[in-house]
């Protein structure tokens, strides 16, 4: 029973982590789970909370896995985790059920499961949770009950950092369909991550239309709502396509445009009347458009570029590197251009994984301190 309680500790935790750990390098994206959460529970008038929300749920899930792994306040946490799981059971039974949303997000954007495996996977580790619930008077306990949570609140400090790093700088892992290296002029018969519908209102009813089968000018507009149909790892045409395919373009992504400043607007167009004098294709896409500025989808603009106001520089059709918005001034034109693209997209794809790899290997060697620590403050 010992060697079972050990693997079930194990397993219940390291999937806390990964989960957690997945959600925080991509906190937009997990706000856009939550979201949708708030969308089929009537609860909109909590989306603008979403993104917080989702680094909070983040967060929580990464300290309970970390700190169940090395026994930090197992009692607490582990009653913890048990509930969590438990309402998660309950919900991912709804979605697999009602099929509210295609994808209940468990592991972000990163890994993708069905309800109906979301649901399984719940119930696994439910049944995990239990175990380790009735045998938590058996744990050893590390350290006084002050230093343990001090070990707790480094964890949720590092939790902290690295979504917000993510949310400043963009995700360090791009998990979205238009990660760097996607070629967009490559040839794709996916259907598309999103769909459009338009609502317009006619003597009191309203009625929804697709793109294709717009309603007469008797009908008056009132909104336009874009959900996800399915999760994909490659590019759908009919999301976003650059002005040009061919040679060097800039892609300046604003997907909420209200929440820019005057200033940062100015920002931007002095950014791309600066990429035209180095005779460079530039562009400000916006899902309104306006005299100067191109139309796009929201969703597509958030998922090109996770930072509102970012850009995205392609080479011949192929996404080469990203910067959230307030890096554009360290964007360096001559170097850029003269670099080759599969350099430069090596170059980014190696600098994010030793950062993530920098990352881990801090985890764990904060992790293998607190066990000395606490041995020897066990052993006087």
């Amino acid at each position: 029973m010992r060697f079972a309680r050990g693997l079930a500790r194990i397993i219940f935790s390291l999937t806390f982590i990964v989960s957690g750990i997945l959600k925080l390098i991509d906190p937009l994206g997990t706000g856009l789970i939550v979201e949708e959460y708030f969308s089929f529970m009537h609860l909109g008038f909590l989306s603008p909370a979403s993104t917080v929300l989702g680094i909070a749920l983040a967060t929580i899930e990464f300290t309970i896995g970390i700190t169940i792994l090395i026994g930090l306040q197992m009692r607490f946490f582990i009653g913890l985790g048990l509930t969590f799981t438990a309402l998660f059971t309950l919900l991912t039974l709804y979605l697999a059920i009602f099929n509210p949303i295609s994808d209940c997000g468990c592991f972000g954007r990163a890994i993708h499961l069905t309800n109906w495996q979301s649901f399984l996977k719940n119930v696994v580790l439910l049944l995990l949770a239990l175990l380790i619930f009735f045998g938590r008077f058996k744990a050893t306990v590390l350290a006084s009950p002050a230093l343990q949570w001090v070990f707790v609140g480094l964890f949720v400090s590092v939790a902290i950092w690295v979504g917000t790093d993510a949310l400043i700088n963009n995700p360090r892992i791009d998990f979205t369909a238009f990660s760097v290296g996607t070629d967009l002029g490559e040839d794709s018969s996916e259907e598309p991550l999103f769909e459009t519908t338009f609502t317009y209102e006619k003597e009191g009813v309203r009625q929804h239309f697709t793109l294709d089968n717009l309603p007469d000018s008797t009908w008056t507009f009132v909104e336009t709502t874009t959900r996800e149909l399915a999760s994909s790892d490659r590019y759908a045409r009919t999301d976003f396509a650059p002005d040009s395919l061919q040679g060097s373009f800039f892609a300046v992504s604003v997907y909420d445009p209200e929440d820019l400043s005057p200033k940062q607007w100015l920002l931007l167009r002095q950014f791309r009347d600066k990429a035209f004098q180095y005779g460079t294709a530039a562009a400000i896409y916006t899902p309104e458009g306006g005299s100067d500025l191109k139309q796009a989808d929201r969703k597509a603009l958030l998922t090109l570029n996770r930072s509102n106001g970012g850009v995205t520089y392609f080479q011949d059709g192929v996404i080469t590197r990203k910067w959230a918005r307030r890096n554009i001034g360290d964007i360096n034109f001559e170097e850029l251009l003269s670099m080759d693209a599969e350099d430069e997209i090596i170059l980014r794809k190696s600098s994010d994984r030793i950062f993530i790899f920098s990352l881990l290997c801090i985890i764990l060697l904060v992790l293998a301190l607190i066990r000395l620590v606490c041995r020897i403050f066990i052993s006087k």
